[in-house]
């Protein structure tokens, strides 16, 4: 029970939420698919940092690990195979995080000494790097799709459209 109300939980007030915001302004209920895989990868890797916290301080944590292949219906292989390429993926855009965090405080620095103006505008090379990063997401879930093979992919697709689409999630009736 702990389990599905964690995995409810998640879904409720992280996912749905996050998703309905980055799709504002946009004509279509669905999130687009960097968007969504982007998510989903680093919820599965911060499940898997997760569970290899609990290890090395020698608690059991396979409900963890299993969080992401059980909200997706995964077998054991395939989420093998959604883990290795999430924390890659994950791992990469955390670089591309550490380059925006530069420019971002460098932009801070030269506001807060007059040598640059307040602008609204999103900065080149800010949009270069947010290009950089769903390009980064998207070569990742071709990836995907060649190592689970077409057929599983669609399967994985469609449940993960499902899962973030507003609305989709019923609050689990209590025992």
């Amino acid at each position: 029970m702990k389990r599905r109300r964690l995995l409810h939980h998640f879904t409720k007030v992280v996912l749905l939420p996050v998703a309905a915001l980055l799709c504002k302004g946009q004509n279509t209920q669905q999130p687009r698919a960097a968007v969504v895989y982007e998510m989903w990868f680093r919820f599965t890797a911060a499940s898997r940092q997760k569970y290899d916290d609990h290890l090395s301080r020698g608690k059991g944590a396979s409900a963890v690990r299993d969080v992401p292949r059980d909200k997706l219906q995964l077998t054991q292989a395939q989420a093998n195979i959604v883990e290795a390429v999430a924390v890659d993926c994950v791992k990469d855009l955390e670089q591309i995080d550490k380059r925006a965090a530069t420019i971002l405080s460098q932009r801070r620095a030269d506001r807060k000494n007059g040598k640059a103006a307040m602008s609204r505008l999103v900065p080149p090379e800010l949009a270069r790097l947010q290009s950089e990063r769903e390009d980064l997401v998207l070569t990742a879930t071709k990836k995907l799709r060649q190592s689970l093979g077409e057929t599983a992919f669609q399967v994985l697709d469609k449940r993960l459209a499902s899962l973030m689409t507003p609305g989709a999630v019923t609050t689990p009736r209590a025992n």
